[in-house]
């Protein structure tokens, strides 16, 4: 059973969503083929209602902890109430650009490394004060 199949399960289990999406962008970072490590989850369960957004994070966070044990890195966790979910029209956002790390051949603003569309962008000003540090 694929990570992506055991996630959905998780949160089936914990949470009874009304709608769940779970896609697997992995390939959008600086990671081995197939490595199943960086999710998009979007959660629309009525347990949410009057949650904090820490709250309902730290619900799908408990959820998946054997799964961030055994290999999972990274969650872009979009967690809604149905009323939350219609307002937004029912529609998923983007997720957020995979910014990676300058290697150090190659440092400076102009330069970024990473997948998908993301690759050709400048790094944001504090990860490109950081880089230039780290040099």
């Amino acid at each position: 059973m694929s990570r992506r199949e055991r996630i959905r399960e998780h949160l089936q289990s914990a949470l009874s969503p009304l709608h769940l999406e779970v896609t697997d962008e992995s390939y959008r970072h600086r990671v081995p083929a197939e490595s199943e490590s960086h999710f998009k989850v979007v959660v629309v369960s009525d347990r949410f209602a009057e949650q904090t957004l820490v709250t309902r994070q730290r619900w799908v966070n408990k959820a998946l902890q054997g799964e961030f044990e055994s290999g999972l890195h990274a969650l872009a966790l979009s967690t809604w109430t149905p009323e939350e979910w219609f307002e937004k029209g029912g529609v998923s956002p983007d997720s957020p650009h995979a910014w990676a790390a300058p290697s150090p051949a190659k440092q400076g603003p102009e330069t970024t490394r990473g997948a998908g569309d993301a690759g050709n962008a400048p790094l944001p000003a504090h990860l490109t004060a950081k880089a230039q540090r780290a040099g």
